[in-house]
Formats: C-alpha cells, structure tokens, sequence
C-alpha cells in the first residue's frame, strides 16, 4: 500500500474528567513531539479544545468535539484519553493503512513512570494481534478486545455518533458498530500507550466493573441483532449449523452429512472461535485437514495457518478454508461447547441451524461412558452435570431461533426425519460411511463397535434399563433440574416435588462427588490397593498416591476393567479381589440395608471410607426428592457401623452436609 500526498488534516480530541488537567497537557505534549517526528501523511494536526466530562454527558461530548472537528474540514480524528500518551512512529506506522481502511486501532499497551523520570511500558496480555476480520472482535471478551485510543476518518465518526443513553460503555458499543459495517484495522504495533490507572483502587475497580458489566450485555444484545438480521460481510455464507447436547446424535449427523466431493460438516471446530497456540493449535489444524481430505480435497496443496500472514486463524479460515468449503454443495460445522454460541452464530451466520436433543436422563448416563476415555481428573460428575445443565438451558434459548429439530430417539427409529433433514437442506444422498468421525477423532472407535455401521436403537432410553444407583441417581437429579428444556423438546417433564424449605441452597450431586474423591486421598497410602465400590467416572484413580492399584466396582459394568457391585440386589465383588482400602462415596444414600452392606465390607477386613449426608443436615423431604433411601441421622449410621463392627477412627465435615468418615475394623 502507497502513502497519501501529504495534504491530510488529523483532529486531535483529548478526554478528560475533573482534575486530569495535568494529564491533557502530558498527553499534548507526546502528540506534538510525534508529529515532529514524523508526521506521516498528515500535513496539520489540531488539537480540539476539550472541557471536562461527567459520567453521563461523555457521549454528548463527544459528539460534540466530532462536529467541530468536521467544520475544521478535518480528515481524521484521533481520540485519546488523558494521560495516555501517542507512540513517537505512530504517523508513521498509520500511513500504509489510511486509503484502505476507515479506522485504525493499534496494540494496547500501557506504561507507568519510574521514580527516575524514564517510562515503563507493558504489553497487556489476553489481546488479539493485529486483525481486519470484524469477527475477531465478536468473539473477545470487551476487556481484552476494546481501547477508546484510535484514528477514524472524521466522516465515519459524523456518520456513527456516539449513543448518550449509554451511561457507562458507550464508547464499546459504537467500536462495535465501526467494526461490523465499516473497514477496520488493529495493526500489530502500538498506537498509543495507556496510563496505568492512577484512580484509588477501590474506585478503579468499581468502574471497572461497571463498565465490564456494561460492555458484556451491549456485546450480548449486539451479537443477538446480529443473528436476528442475518447480516452477513465476508463471502459465501455458512450453510449450517448442528448444535446439540452432547451424545445427542451430533455425530451420526456429522457422518451421515460428509460425502465426498458434496458437503461437509466440521467436527466442533474450537479453532473457528479463538485463536490458538501450541499442540492444541496443531492438533487442531491436523484434523481440519483430515475432515477437508474426507471430503474430496487435495491437502497438499492448502498451506499451514502462518501467523505472520494471517494474525488470528480466524482470518486464515475465512481466507484460505472458507473458498475451498464454498466449492461444495453444503458446508458447516457440528457443535456441542454452547460457550458465546451467540457469537459463534453472529460471526458465521450460518443458513440453517439444525438442533439436535435427546432425553436429558440418557444423556447423562452416556456421559459416563464419554467420561472414562478422556481426562477423568477433570470429566467427572460434577463436570457432567455442570455441562448438561448449561447445554439443556442454552439450547432452550437457541430453539427460538427458527431451526430443524432432530431428537435422538426418532432419529433411531424413525426414517422420516431423515428425508425430513434432506428436504431441509436440500440434499440428494447421505453418506454411507459410519466410519468418518472415527477417523477424525480415533478414541471414539468405541461408538462404531458398539452400534456398528447402521443407525442403532441400543442406547434409546437406556435410563429405564440402568439399575439404580449414584449414577441414574445424577441423571433424574438434573432432569428435574431442567424442566424447561424437557416441556420445549417434548420429553417427559419431571413432576414438581415439595420441599419443605425451597429457599434452601441446592445440593449438587456432582459437586459432591468430587469434593468427597478429593477429600478421601488424604487417608488412602502410597502402594495400597484400592477398592471404589462406587466408582463412576473413576475419577478416583488419577488423583490416588503414588503406587497404588485401583479395582473399580459399579452397578453396572461400564468397561472391560470394573465389577459389578449392585448392593440392592445384593450383588458384590469377590472377597478374593483382596483390596487394602475400601471406598464408598455417594453410595450409602441409594442402598436399603445399609447394615448388611457394611456387614459385606467387614469381611474384608481391612479400613473403610465412606461418605455420607446425615439427616440433621438434609431434611427427609429433600432426601427423597433426590431418590435417596436411607435416611440416617449421625447417631444411627455410628450404630450401623458399630453393629457391623467397624469403629470410627477419624470423621470431618467436607462441605455443609456431607460427612467423611475413615472406620476401621473393630475386634
């Protein structure tokens, strides 16, 4: 890009509130050495008087300076806020860019003066490179996307005042409108430098937050309108998107939509929303290219995402990718991570937008089997539920958007809904292949041997064949907890059972779970062998001492490595297994006979952790709400553990109700 003439005239206006007169004169006096220094291609600078702002009357203000900025016959304003000082090259480093673009934003850095007169400055973290792609700035959150300091054309300012009934981030809301409708650059140098925040702490951080507040529901609204309108600047549209709960039926739906040389769709493809670095960059690349190979295309011939070109992947996507994605007949993406799904559908604004649900209950017992191939110290209960939740309350709000919806179940059983989804999206064939998503993601080969190459009815309401236990005792717990999401997907909606405090502080089971794993390490040794009678998501094992063996042990037999232990039908691991340390937690409130359990463990002889919500510290009627069945107070689960001869060596409270214990075998 050639420079201008030098015949443009830049506008300088200063904010500034009562008491930073100071600051405005510091300011002043960087703009002045920086344009001695080079004044790129502006040939007048004029610093616009400015008087001081209140709160309120800031956007007024500002409208104000633009106007008289724009009766100087200015070309360019440059907003800065006082103290905060202009880069010595920034004329300089601007000028490539003033015939393409209409706004130009810079790196932020801030700086503070030393106590020997020098300046520090500091690069903030948590920013994007440099960027033209307004989707970049959809998918930051404001604090790290937005700084007030830039250089915009003074026509584009008269045509996009400022909002003054925006109280606190206005000055937010009209960079997001810069952004979107108008041609925008962030180069990868700094502009300006801001000054630390001299402000008293505790008055800093109350505006901070504020204005955090703030930015995050302008943000919110703005990406809502966005998705409302459809607008959309770069390209062919996206034709779809699959959002579903996880185990929902995305993936069948990924594969049977991938045909070579027609359409394809891309497998949860983190990439598309932030910039990433490291293995999980390459990991991810690896596998575009893998899906992009599925469907026809010569991966030799597309080059690797260099930052240097192409600053955020987002750009590379939308320059590299998107033109081969748009050869083909369909093209999306599936996703399951419901995080800024308004701005992943504002950025994209995809065509079509296919939902896919499945009863809450079985989603979560098929979570189990998810849970046990991948990192088991963080996918555990306690993420299942926190992750079914938010997806059940997100895709309800979604669903308000006009979509295809594909539940599970009929998508099992029903034909229909196939040719239902072909009419939809216009297409002539499904793919025949089952094997597609095992070749993207390999630890999923389990799913093919257990349905096999046809679409399978085996997991169609699999919560009425689960035997009862901690794990179908999760499932109802949150199906109750989402009944929304049941009424809006036509599933059996969970009956309202009384409390007799509904002002009570809700238990999560999940949370429970994993408080009670962590807490129980502290009294299991190094070496031991180590019995889990409950296991779950057997996310004991990775947290156990050095050296120890596990034998896990549920009611059902989730993999090739567990036992079965169902005490309720009085089914029980083999005292041969010889364990050193039994574990029980979250499963004496599911067990009827509580003694003859106990009495089971006590021929091991060996210590015991278990443990338990008391009923002095969770009432009956809410204890039955979550399907429990024993109902023990602390007197009589000591005595259950007296009668079966165990004696309490050490107990403690791990949260507001659950209780620890660590017994040993008495006499």
């Amino acid at each position: 890009m050639e420079s201008n003439p030098k015949d443009l005239k830049c506008s300088i206006i200063i904010l500034w509130e009562a008491g930073e007169e100071d600051g405005v004169l510091w300011s002043r006096q960087f703009i002045n050495e920086a344009f001695a220094f080079d004044p790129g291609t502006f040939s007048e600078i004029t610093l616009i008087h400015t008087e001081p702002y209140a709160g309120s009357n800031r956007a007024q203000k500002q409208n104000k300076y633009v106007q008289q900025a724009a009766g100087n016959e200015t070309d360019w304003i440059l907003f800065l806020e006082a103290g905060d000082i202009l880069h010595p090259k920034a004329f300089k480093w601007i000028t490539p860019y003033i015939d393409e673009y209409d706004a130009l934003w810079g790196l932020l850095y801030t700086y503070r003066a030393n106590p020997d007169g020098t300046l520090a400055a500091e690069k903030e973290n948590q920013q994007i490179a440099g960027t033209t792609n307004h989707k970049d700035i959809l998918l930051m959150e404001p604090p790290s996307a937005f700084h007030l300091n830039h250089f915009v054309k003074a026509s584009v300012c008269m045509d996009h005042p400022f909002d003054e009934r925006i109280q606190t981030a206005g000055d937010y809301e009209y960079f997001l409108r810069i952004w979107h409708c108008r041609r925008c650059v962030k180069i990868n140098r700094p502009i300006c430098f801001k000054r630390k925040e001299n402000l008293h702490v505790e008055q800093h951080c109350s505006r901070k937050k504020l204005w955090t507040a703030e930015a995050e529901k302008i943000l919110k609204d703005f990406k809502e309108g966005l998705i409302q309108t459809g607008s959309h600047r770069n390209g062919r549209q996206m034709d779809l998107v699959i959002f579903g709960m996880r185990r929902s039926g995305t993936t069948l739906l990924y594969d049977l939509l991938t045909v070579e040389n027609q359409s394809l769709v891309l497998y949860e493809p983190e990439i598309l929303q932030k910039p990433l670095k490291g293995p999980q960059a390459a990991w991810n690349m690896k596998r575009l290219l893998l899906q992009l190979q599925e469907a026809g295309f010569d991966v030799s011939q597309i080059p690797p995402w260099n930052p240097k070109t192409h600053p955020t992947y987002l750009q590379y996507f939308d320059e590299v990718i998107q033109p081969l994605l748009s050869s083909l007949a369909l093209w999306g993406v599936k996703m399951i991570d419901f995080r800024d799904w308004q701005g992943f559908l504002a950025a994209h604004q995809p065509r079509k937008l296919i939902l896919t649900v499945r009863d809450v209950r079985d989603v979560v017992l098929s979570m189990y089997d998810l849970a046990l191939r991948l990192n088991r110290q963080v996918v555990d209960e306690a993420w299942i539920q926190e992750t079914v939740e938010t997806s059940c309350r997100e895709l309800v709000r979604i669903s308000r958007l006009p979509h295809l919806l594909v539940r599970y179940e009929e998508l099992c059983n029903d034909p229909e809904i196939l040719e239902a989804v072909a009419a939809y999206l216009k297409l002539e064939r499904f793919s025949s292949d089952r094997n597609a998503f095992q070749k993207i993601v390999p630890f999923r080969r389990y799913e093919l041997k257990k349905h096999g190459t046809a679409i399978s009815q085996t997991s169609v309401y699999r919560h009425r064949r689960e035997p009862f236990g901690p794990a179908l005792g999760l499932a109802r717990q949150i199906w109750r907890t989402c009944p929304e999401y049941s009424k809006r997907f036509g599933y059996e909606i969970p009956k309202a059972l009384q409390s007799e405090n509904n002002t009570a502080s809700p238990i999560k089971l999940g949370m429970a779970r994993r408080t009670a794993r962590h807490a129980a390490i502290t009294w299991i040794q190094a070496g031991t062998t180590v019995l889990d009678l409950s296991c779950g998501t057997m996310s004991l094992e990775p947290i156990l001492p050095v050296g120890c063996s596990y034998i896990p042990c549920d009611v059902v037999k989730r993999n090739e490595h567990m036992l079965i232990c169902n005490p309720n039908e009085g089914i029980f691991p083999d005292h041969a297994v010889c364990p050193d340390i039994a574990v029980a937690l979250g499963l004496l409130e599911y067990i009827r006979d509580v003694t003859a359990f106990l009495d089971y463990l006590r021929r091991f002889e060996i210590p015991l952790v278990l443990s338990y919500h008391p009923t002095e510290r969770l009432s009956q009627p809410r204890r039955i709400s979550l399907d429990w069945l024993s109902h023990l107070s602390l007197r009589e689960l000591n005595t259950c553990l007296v009668q079966s001869r165990f004696r309490i060596q050490d107990q403690k409270w791990i949260d507001d109700r659950q209780l620890l214990i660590y017994a040993l075998p008495d006499g």
